[in-house]
């Protein structure tokens, strides 16, 4: 779902119209110990020209606002409101409210609000820019194969907690984000949740002030070095194979 993102209110009672750029990490001014910014109030706008590709209609726009509160004991993004503006001559009926797509509306906003920090030389990104709105998914990928062939080391288990906590921050089910990330079954993810749980791994999000990017940094580069380490224990099993095979 193509939208259009938006922050920069004069202040924060300012309607959504006010809102006058795309979000950078320099709007990322709530800092959260797993070593992400957020943005604290998003407008995420959906023109009747995306409503005409997604649905086959012409006649409606819908405005959504979003805000993080890091007062709020469940830190992440909620829906403060949904506005449906007919367009033209046009009127909003029960079957298109009904269509108004409210849960990917917020994804793919909360994805252009949440920052983090992944390249020394390169400034924090959305995780839109890094992972794309639908997040990661590494199911298919080395990564993937990587941490289901580890288990639930320690490492493992940290990247568990860190794309749990990205996902509840961005109002997603965690449990099922892990599961579609990694390729893991729904007990598996359940199991391997509850092991970063005791121990001590999976916290509660907590705020960090000013934003600190250097934990997700961190975190890459031991993600990298793991991977590697895959690749190197399955070139050297293939050695190994290829020497009893000859």
């Amino acid at each position: 779902m193509i939208v259009d993102v938006r922050t920069g209110f004069p202040d924060d009672d300012a309607p959504l119209w006010m809102a006058d750029h795309e979000p950078t990490w320099r709007d990322a001014t709530v800092g959260l110990e797993i070593g992400i910014g957020v943005v604290p109030r998003l407008a995420v706008l959906l023109s009747s020209a995306e409503s005409r590709e997604e649905h086959g209609m012409l006649n409606y726009d819908v405005e959504m606002e979003l805000r993080f509160s890091p007062w709020a004991w469940d830190m992440r993004y909620k829906v403060q409101s949904v506005k449906v503006n007919a367009t033209g001559d046009s009127e909003i009926t029960g079957t298109q409210l009904r269509e108004v797509r409210v849960a990917e509306l917020m994804r793919a906003g909360a994805s252009r609000g949440i920052f983090l920090k992944l390249n020394r030389d390169e400034p924090p990104a959305s995780f839109a820019d890094w992972y794309g709105d639908d997040g990661p998914e590494f199911d298919q990928s080395s990564l993937g194969q990587t941490v289901r062939d580890a288990g639930p080391q320690e490492w493992v288990l940290k990247q568990v907690a860190l794309h749990y906590q990205l996902a509840s921050v961005a109002s997603q089910p965690p449990a099922k984000a892990i599961a579609e990330t990694f390729g893991l079954t729904a007990r598996t993810a359940d199991n391997w949740i509850s092991k970063a749980k005791k121990a001590g791994i999976l916290k509660p999000v907590a705020l960090a002030t000013p934003p600190a990017w250097e934990p997700t940094r961190a975190f890459e580069q031991e993600t990298l070095f793991r991977m590697q380490q895959g690749r190197f224990k399955a070139m050297e099993g293939n050695d190994v194979q290829h020497q009893e095979e000859t």
